[in-house]
């Protein structure tokens, strides 16, 4: 891998660490990135996590997909809350994975959110609760909180990829209550 370098390229295509299976193809034998001209942003905590020798052995996904990206494509390393250009930033939403992140979109004087992890389900709007498979139920649960807040205030879109069709909807209030709306 060259060095990590700032996000900065017009370019550029995210990946985060559980979403890297078609970030390589094989070649024969070799890896070769299946967007060879963008840029692979991860957060570096997120990136330092998941390339521990010992996290990488336990987790083929890493070896298979992400860890090949090195020396075959541009891999671009960040810290916090990072815009990656004037219509996507990326937002810290630690708990699910030690660095996960969401995907913030404003366009046009409209404004969305891709959710990733934060919730696996509707009543997570509703209620506190955080799935066994967060690393950090705590710490998931209150990105969720500041998530949600931030959805209500800027009043974005949301899209969950793990909701029931068709995933895009709103966040709510009835009677003091999040609910989730679907589109």
């Amino acid at each position: 891998m060259s060095s990590p370098k700032p996000a900065s390229s017009s370019r550029t295509s995210t990946s985060c660490s559980r979403r890297t299976s078609t970030s390589t193809t094989s070649v024969g034998t070799r890896p070769r990135a299946t967007f060879p001209k963008a840029t692979h942003v991860f957060n570096r905590d997120e990136w330092a996590y998941w390339t521990q020798p010992d996290v990488a052995r336990a987790t083929p996904w890493v070896i298979d997909c992400v860890q090949p990206l090195e020396g075959v494509a541009d891999i671009s390393l960040v810290d916090g809350e990072h815009r990656l250009n004037d219509e996507l930033t990326l937002l810290q939403t630690p708990g699910h994975t030690p660095a996960h992140i969401s995907v913030a979109i404003a366009s046009a004087g409209e404004a969305g959110v891709i959710i990733g992890d934060v919730c696996h389900h509707p009543a997570q709007v509703t209620e506190g609760w955080s799935p066994v498979f967060d690393m950090n139920p705590v710490l998931s649960a209150q990105s969720r909180e500041k998530l949600l807040q931030r959805i209500e205030t800027d009043r974005m879109t949301v899209i969950a990829g793990h909701f029931p069709h068709p995933g895009f909807g709103r966040v709510v209030r009835t009677e003091g209550k999040r609910y989730w709306r679907a589109l």
